[in-house]
């Protein structure tokens, strides 16, 4: 399953701009982090392949692909984003 997660990318994006602002690689665990400026920011997971993904869920493929979310980050405050990934194990 590690090498499933380490393909992958978590993506932030600016709210208002949809601009991305940081990357990262998933770790084996599926984990990520970010220092993140306070504001108002989406978080998304990449494809398998590591490539990010349409914010617009009616332009995603439609099997195995996270939903991006939204997050608030205030200053001081730990933000978690928690995400299902299909890994395609049955």
């Amino acid at each position: 399953i590690a090498i499933i997660y380490e393909a992958r990318k978590a993506i932030v994006y600016h709210q208002l701009t949809e601009i991305k602002v940081a990357e990262v690689n998933l770790d084996k665990n599926g984990e990520y982090s970010f220092l993140l400026r306070p504001g108002s920011h989406i978080v998304d997971i990449s494809d398998a392949e590591g490539n990010g993904l349409p914010l617009d869920i009616f332009r995603r493929p439609l099997v195995g692909n996270a939903i991006p979310k939204e997050a608030e980050v205030k200053s001081g405050d730990e933000t978690v984003v928690d995400f299902d990934i299909d890994t395609g194990i049955r």
